[in-house]
């Protein structure tokens, strides 16, 4: 009787963490510290096939404008934690092509 009801509490205890999870693309991530986490792209210029449109966005995202015109980009966003049980972190990584002449400034 006793197993029977540990079993039941645990049994519970699974359900109601299991409907604390958000669904929707939450995948396990392995960092350069040997970190293990979850995230969720939030942001990938992946889904976007148009170059301009990935330039466009990019720009207001860094909020200024380049010193240089940017040929090519590359951007995605991760978001570490999901602001319900805690914090969220966000990771953003880009990569742009300018002209090598534009590079010193």
């Amino acid at each position: 009787m006793r197993q029977l009801r540990k079993l039941i509490i645990l049994a519970i205890l699974i359900l109601v963490l299991m409907g604390c999870i958000k669904e929707g693309g939450w995948q396990k991530s392995f960092d350069n510290s040997s970190n293990v986490g979850w995230h969720k792209t939030t942001l990938d210029s992946s889904n976007t096939q148009n170059p301009t449109e990935k330039i466009a966005v990019l720009k207001e995202i860094m909020r200024v404008e380049p010193l240089s015109k940017i040929f090519y980009v590359q951007y995605i966003e991760y978001q570490m934690g999901d602001n319900f049980l805690g914090p969220s972190d966000y990771r953003f990584y880009a990569k742009f092509v300018v002209e090598q002449r534009d590079i010193i400034k």
